[in-house]
């Protein structure tokens, strides 16, 4: 039933899928180590942390400006109730 064809072809079959299995567990060591270098940079800024630090300056201008707009916002309510009488 089962020739020696059929058995050779397993373990060909058998040979390129382990070999697939090790090429792809490679390329994927690779690609965790150049991840993790991406993230810690070796005591260098990563890209995230630098993006990070270019971000924080405008959420701290974002939210100076939605106080003062508020403020104004008060400011201009408080005017127009004291002002309201003297119409």
């Amino acid at each position: 039933m089962w020739g020696t064809r059929h058995l050779t072809e397993l373990q060909e079959l058998r040979t390129d899928f382990n070999n697939f299995a090790r090429g792809t567990g490679e390329r994927v060591s690779s690609l965790e180590i150049q991840v993790k270098h991406e993230i810690s940079r070796n005591g260098q800024p990563s890209r995230l942390q630098v993006i990070e630090d270019r971000v924080e300056p405008l959420s701290a201008w974002l939210w100076r400006m939605v106080g003062i707009c508020a403020g104004v916002s008060v400011m201009f309510t408080v005017l127009g109730w004291l002002l309201k009488p003297w119409r």
